[in-house]
C-alpha cells in the first residue's frame, strides 16, 4: 500500500514539473515576438538613419518605402490570385505599348508636330524608369525579409541550446 502511494505521489510530481515547462516555453515565444518587433524597429531606424546621412531628400526615400511596401502587398496578392494570369498579362503588355507607341508615331508623322514625339518619348522613358524601380524595390524588400528571416533562426538556435543547458542542470539536480 504505501509502495503504491508513493508511486501515486511521484506520478503528480512529474505532472506539475511538465506544466512549469510548458509556461516557460510559452514565456519564451512572447520573449521572442517581442524581439522579433525590436529587430524590425531597428531596421526601420537604421534605415532612416541612412536616409539621413546619404541625402538631404529624406521624404523622397520615406515615400519610396512606404511604395516598396504598397507594392509588396500587390505582388503577394497578385500571386496569390493567379500565376498563370499573371504571366500573360506580363506578356501582353510590352506589345501592347509597343503598339500604342507605332500609333502615336505615325499620328505624329502625318500632323508634323515634334512637341508630341518628344512627350511620347519621355513617356515611355517614364514608364520603364518605374518598371525598374519595382523591381529594385522587390529585390530589397526581398533581402530585408531574408536578413529578417535569418536573425530569427539565430535567435532560436541560441534558445535551444539555453533550453538544453536548463534541462540539463536538472537532470543534474535529480
Amino acid at each position: 500500500m504505501s509502495c503504491r502511494w508513493h508511486h501515486h505521489h511521484h506520478h503528480q510530481h512529474q505532472q506539475q514539473h511538465q506544466q512549469q515547462q510548458q509556461q516557460q516555453q510559452h514565456q519564451q515565444q512572447q520573449q521572442q515576438q517581442q524581439q522579433q518587433q525590436q529587430q524590425q524597429q531597428q531596421q526601420q531606424q537604421q534605415q532612416d538613419a541612412y536616409v539621413y546621412a546619404s541625402t538631404t531628400g529624406n521624404e523622397l526615400q520615406q515615400q519610396q518605402q512606404q511604395q516598396q511596401q504598397q507594392q509588396q502587398q500587390q505582388q503577394q496578392q497578385q500571386a496569390e490570385k493567379a500565376a498563370p494570369a499573371a504571366a500573360v498579362t506580363v506578356s501582353l503588355q510590352p506589345k501592347q505599348t509597343t503598339q500604342q507607341q507605332q500609333q502615336q508615331q505615325q499620328q505624329q508623322q502625318e500632323h508634323h508636330t515634334t512637341a508630341a514625339t518628344a512627350a511620347a518619348a519621355a513617356a515611355a522613358a517614364a514608364a520603364s524608369t518605374a518598371a525598374a524601380a519595382a523591381a529594385a524595390a522587390a529585390a530589397a524588400a526581398a533581402d530585408l525579409l531574408q536578413q529578417q528571416q535569418q536573425q530569427q533562426q539565430q535567435q532560436q538556435q541560441q534558445k535551444q541550446q539555453q533550453q538544453q543547458q536548463q534541462q540539463q542542470k536538472e537532470q543534474q539536480k535529480k
